[in-house]
């Protein structure tokens, strides 16, 4: 049997990567650090991994209607995913990037009067 690994670093949900920055001291790995660090131990089996990153704050902060807590665990999720290609060679390595359901940003609010 191959190894394996388990990451778990709160009780409940991680912190939006905003909050998980602004903590004294960082109690939190962020999805780049844990998605890198994931690789190494990884690919120590000779016979290759199966690894799933989860970018699951995105989707959380869309449905707290939250655009700048989607976007930027967006972003380091991106950049999660430029780590994986950058720590793996490409002739050994499938990395695949899906959603499970997408959302669309909306501006809510009412109309003014001009007159």
């Amino acid at each position: 049997m191959g190894i394996k690994l388990k990451g778990l670093f709160n009780f409940d949900n991680m912190e939006f990567e905003t909050e998980r920055v602004e903590r004294t001291p960082i109690q939190e790995p962020s999805l780049i650090e844990m998605t890198k660090t994931a690789i190494e131990i990884l690919s120590r089996n000779p016979r290759g991994f199966f690894l799933l990153v989860e970018g699951g704050k995105i989707d959380h902060g869309h449905h707290q209607s939250n655009a700048q807590r989607a976007l930027n665990d967006f972003v380091v999720f991106d950049e999660a995913i430029g780590e994986a290609l950058h720590v793996t060679r490409d002739n050994e390595t499938l990395i695949v990037v899906t959603a499970d359901h997408s959302h669309v940003f909306t501006m809510g609010g009412s109309r003014l009067k001009l007159f």
